[in-house]
């Protein structure tokens, strides 16, 4: 078979590199472009939910789906390798999500995951070392000073956070000294003082903002 392969494909390559007829051209250039999953379906949901973290971390995540009860074990969407996991972190509006501002996704290590549990059910983080979490999309908003304020009031220091990295102390004392001003566009400290306080590490697609 393979003298066969070898013509085929000189054949074809040559006829790659000819010039086409501007018939041609003209219908190639009005082809629609490949389109992406369905919003909604699982597919759609894990390209959406890991697209919170850089694509070498996303590409082998577990990806979870939004669980309402954290009696019930959450749908797992696709298995990991990497020990990552992307999840939403907002409930889903009537209709499903259909984009992912509205997921808010975060992709976390083990440890992050950790964290995540314990503020999920207000117990002290069980991380035993740093963690990481990353929120490519950002988020819509949370208190600087109550880590389980729904809305803004007149002295929780609301802020929303574009893309960011959240870095997860086991030991928030370490960080007792990072700033909580978050206007300056630089890293800052959030929930000081409790037993979530963590680093909030803003971030533009180019890297790190300045």
């Amino acid at each position: 078979m393979k003298r066969f392969l070898i013509p085929a494909a000189t054949v074809l390559l040559v006829a790659a590199c000819q010039p086409k007829a501007p018939e041609a051209a003209k219908a190639d250039s009005a082809a629609p472009a490949a389109a992406g999953p369905a919003v909604g379906s699982i597919e759609w949901k894990i390209v959406t939910y890991s697209s919170a973290a850089p694509p070498l971390i996303a590409a082998n995540a577990t990806v979870l789906d939004w669980n309402d009860s954290l009696k019930a074990p959450s749908t797992e969407l696709r298995k990991g390798t990497n020990g990552w996991t992307c999840l939403p972190l907002l409930p889903p509006p009537a209709g499903g999500y259909t984009n992912a501002t509205e997921a808010a996704p975060m992709c976390g290590d083990a440890m992050a995951m950790a964290w995540g549990t314990a503020y999920m059910t207000k117990t002290k983080p069980k991380n035993t070392t740093l963690g990481i979490a990353y929120m490519l999309h950002g988020d819509t908003g949370a208190s600087n000073t109550d880590p389980f304020a729904m809305a803004a009031t007149a002295d929780n220091d609301w802020v929303a956070t574009g893309p960011h990295i959240m870095v997860l102390p086991a030991d928030p004392s370490r960080i007792k000294d990072i700033s909580t001003d978050h206007k300056t566009g630089g890293p800052y400290q959030m929930w000081k003082g409790t037993p979530y306080a963590h680093i909030m590490v803003p971030v533009t697609s180019g890297g790190m903002q300045h």
